[in-house]
C-alpha cells in the first residue's frame, strides 16, 4: 500500500492481514517477509501412520500390526503405504504402477495384483485387521475399513 501511517497498519493487522507492506516495498524484506510467511505456513508430514491395528513408521519404514512387526520386501511396503494413506479412495493399477514401479518398464498390472494378494494375507486385510482391500472391477482396488462383527 502507499499508505504508511503506524495506523493504518495496525487496521490491516486487526482485520486478518498476516503483514504489511508499504510502498516502496524494499525488495530484499519483503522476499524475507515471504519467506517467514511460507515457513509458518509449512505442513509437516508426519513420520507415523495409523490406521487400523496397523502402525507405520515412515522414517524406519517398519509397519506393525497389533505391536508386532510384519516382513515385507520393499514394494509391499511402498504398495502398503499408499493403501493406508488413501482409505476409501479406488487407487488405479495403472497409477499404483506408475508410482512404485515407475523404473521398470516390463511390469504389468498384474504384478499390482500379485503384491495386493501378499498384502491380504500379511497384514490381515480380508477384515481381520479392520480393513479390507477389495479389487473394484475394470478400476484398481480400494482399501476400506470395516466394524468388527
Amino acid at each position: 500500500t502507499a499508505r504508511t501511517d503506524e495506523e493504518c497498519a495496525a487496521d490491516m493487522l486487526r482485520l486478518g492481514a498476516d503483514d504489511f507492506v508499504p510502498k516502496p516495498v524494499r525488495y530484499m524484506e519483503f522476499m524475507a517477509r515471504v519467506d517467514a510467511l511460507l515457513r509458518r505456513r509449512r505442513v509437516r508430514v508426519p513420520s507415523e501412520l495409523h490406521v487400523g491395528n496397523i502402525d507405520v513408521d515412515l522414517d524406519g519404514r517398519r509397519i506393525l500390526m497389533a505391536g508386532a512387526p510384519i516382513e515385507l520386501t520393499q514394494r509391499e511396503y511402498d504398495l502398503a503405504v499408499v493403501f493406508l494413506r488413501n482409505v476409501g479412495r479406488v487407487m488405479p493399477r495403472e497409477e499404483l504402477l506408475s508410482s512404485i514401479w515407475a523404473r521398470e518398464a516390463d511390469v504389468d498390472t498384474r504384478t499390482v495384483d500379485t503384491h495386493a494378494s501378499r498384502l491380504r494375507k500379511k497384514l490381515g486385510l480380508a477384515g481381520e485387521s479392520g480393513l479390507m482391500l477389495t479389487s473394484v472391477y475394470g478400476q484398481g482396488y480400494r482399501l476400506d475399513t470395516v466394524q468388527a462383527g
